[in-house]
């Protein structure tokens, strides 16, 4: 960034720079309601902090930073308004393991191995490409081999609803963003062919802020977790192929039994890259969270997605990482579709409870599993009385498709 626009980024922030409060961080009349539930659902989504060295970028007044500090050995926190960081260390002053720095991201220096986690709420929106390119190495130098990154940034547009002239900040598609962090790397081709002095990143999970859905509804606040892994970055796996037209046409076919209504909320889990998620609420009018393991497959939704969203809001959440490992709201969705990826290395039963658990009394669930011919028998075995299946079929292709509706909560 060249060094006037970093002079008007910091003016625009000298300029909101008023009262120190929730409002002017989050840009938004209703954040201090949003922050009461934003806040705690982060924290939830870091990795255990005990005994850990953390450093906290973009700090801003310090809404994490005690949070942090309770759990972790030492946090290092950084702000580049010298007033956000007087605010923090007011508000902070009962913590003794917090080293405050107001200096630009761009200006820091860390013996390398200094960190164990490096988290930030906001940072890549004040930084172009070539800055961001810079500091991601940066970042990988100063983490231990393991340890993990852990960004939450405002994509498409901002997540605010009012500020003072024009916002320069770089609200990038999430497709770039991710893009961006798993391109990072140490390229030391003197450590040999071991990869000795190489590191990358590689990537645990996206995740969409629900309580920023649900209080602004703004679906372009999301997070990412990855870790460092030392040696030579491996090659990304290969772009993600679409179903056949076959099978969407047998996909949207079972949907047509679910009875969709609109406004309802669907879970789809192995969702690729978007293909039946746009006919869902475009036939339907639904509210969809997606999933894939597949960062790939994500990364085409996402860009599905940045095609469609200059004409309206698209109510689609789209994740990457583990379903099983995803911490969503007791009887929340109305309809959950599993596509695929249902077991990996977990029990059946246990993925089973899990995802019914999501499901709202009288809420439907379809599965789609190939070549499962005890799929009736587990659920039966699970729920008992607590599932009713309403259609089974072993198509063409041996795939088993089953509808159930559930009948009763199951604690």
């Amino acid at each position: 960034m060249s060094s006037k626009e970093r002079s008007t980024m910091k003016e625009f922030w000298i300029a909101q720079a008023q009262n120190a409060d929730n409002k002017e961080m989050c840009l938004h009349r209703e954040a201090d309601i949003v922050v009461l539930e934003e806040v705690p659902e982060i924290l939830s989504y870091l990795p255990d902090l005990a005994g850990k060295r953390v450093l906290e970028l973009a700090c801003g007044i310090g809404r994490f930073t005690g949070h942090l500090a309770k759990q972790a050995k030492h946090v290092t926190t950084v702000d580049f308004m010298e007033k956000y960081v007087a605010k923090n260390r007011e508000l902070n002053a009962a913590h003794e393991n917090i080293t405050y720095i107001a200096d630009d991201v761009m200006n820091l220096s860390f013996e390398e191995n200094s960190f164990d986690v490096i988290f930030s709420n906001w940072i890549l929106i004040y930084l172009n490409d070539e800055e961001v390119n810079r500091f991601l190495e940066r970042l990988l130098r100063w983490l231990t081999d393991g340890s993990f990154l852990f960004f939450r940034e405002s994509c498409y547009v901002t997540a605010g609803d009012s500020w003072i002239g024009d916002n320069p900040s770089l609200y990038r598609d999430p497709d770039q963003n991710n893009r961006l962090l798993l391109n990072a790397c140490i390229d030391d081709s003197s450590g040999g062919a071991d990869g000795q002095g190489s590191a990358h990143l590689e990537l645990i999970y996206t995740r969409h802020l629900q309580s920023v859905v649900r209080l602004i509804e703004h679906r372009g606040s999301i997070c990412w977790l990855l870790q460092k892994k030392n040696g030579v970055k491996p090659p990304a796996p290969p772009a993600y192929q679409s179903p056949s037209e076959d099978l969407q046409r047998t996909e949207q076919g079972h949907i047509k039994m679910l009875d969709l209504q609109p406004g309802q909320n669907l879970l789809h889990i192995g969702c690729g890259d978007g293909y039946l998620d746009f006919h869902l609420i475009n036939e339907y009018g639904v509210d969809v969270h997606a999933i894939d393991e597949s960062y790939r497959a994500i990364e085409a939704a996402w860009g599905r997605k940045a095609l469609e969203q200059s004409k309206k809001t698209i109510p689609i959440c789209f994740e990457s990482g583990d379903v099983t490992k995803r911490p969503f709201s007791v009887e929340y969705f109305d309809v959950v579709y599993v596509a695929s990826g249902l077991y990996g290395n977990t029990s059946k039963e246990t993925i089973l409870v899990k995802i019914v658990s999501w499901l709202k009394p009288s809420g439907k669930l379809l599965i789609r599993d190939h070549g499962s011919d005890d799929l009736v028998e587990d659920f039966t075995k699970v729920f008992g009385g607590s599932m009713r299946i309403t259609y089974q079929q072993l198509d063409k292709h041996q795939v088993h498709w089953v509808i159930a509706e559930k009948t009763k909560s199951i604690n």
